[in-house]
């Protein structure tokens, strides 16, 4: 075989030798782009996880403190009556359907507080725009009895909505509101809270709280 041809033969095995490197480079740097994209949708998907389940903690444990709360405030109703400005007795309970108001024993003296250290507060539960609030006042006061709402503070501010229901223990019935002049307290109070969190409404379970002092006189 003459020079010439050997040099042209080891040209093209050359070149063939480079092609094959590039095919194999093509192929590597495709494996490697699928790897990279496997391994970063999985770590995309463990973290919209990760976020659902921290976002679903933190509305239950949300859950859990509302509920605790207005079960301890309503657990302690106490049928407190006072003289209006008829000279008529009175029952210091205001129950209406998007609203609530009573005198309560459950008080937590180390707040130092004046409503806290008196063992007996005016309690006051409804929705604005802010948000479900609470006021506490050591005053019994008439203006108490048409939901006076200076000085509340804000106990959540992801309530969407506040429905409340009363059982009346003559006929055992749920009613959407209660009657201030009644002699007696209901037997039993139920509480619907809707929660808004980003955008999406979220239904609680109902609170029933029993008023272990109705019917008191």
């Amino acid at each position: 075989m003459k020079l010439g041809q050997l040099n042209s033969t080891e040209k093209k095995k050359q070149v063939k030798s480079k092609g094959f490197t590039l095919i194999e480079l093509l192929i590597a740097f495709s494996i490697s782009l699928l790897i990279i994209l496997l391994i970063f949708s999985i770590f995309r998907l463990s973290s919209r996880s990760y976020e659902k389940i921290t976002e679903q903690d933190e509305i239950s444990q949300k859950i859990r403190v509302l509920n605790a709360r207005i079960s301890w405030l309503i657990r302690g109703i106490y049928p407190y009556k006072s003289i209006n400005r008829e000279g008529k007795e009175r029952l210091f309970f205001l129950g209406k359907s998007d609203s609530l108001g009573f005198v309560t024993t459950s008080v937590i003296p180390e707040t130092g507080k004046p409503y806290d250290l008196a063992g007996l507060k005016w309690v006051y539960l409804f929705k604005d725009s802010e948000g479900l609030k609470e006021k506490d006042s050591i005053y019994f006061l008439e203006e108490n009895l048409e939901g006076n709402e200076d000085g509340a503070f804000v106990l959540d501010n992801s309530v969407e909505s506040l429905s409340c229901e009363y059982l009346n223990p003559v006929d055992n019935n749920w009613q959407d509101n209660w009657d201030s002049e009644k002699e007696y307290l209901p037997a039993a109070v139920k509480i619907k809270l809707r929660l808004m969190n980003k955008g999406k409404i979220i239904e609680i379970p109902e609170i029933i709280v029993s008023i272990r002092t109705a019917g008191m006189d």
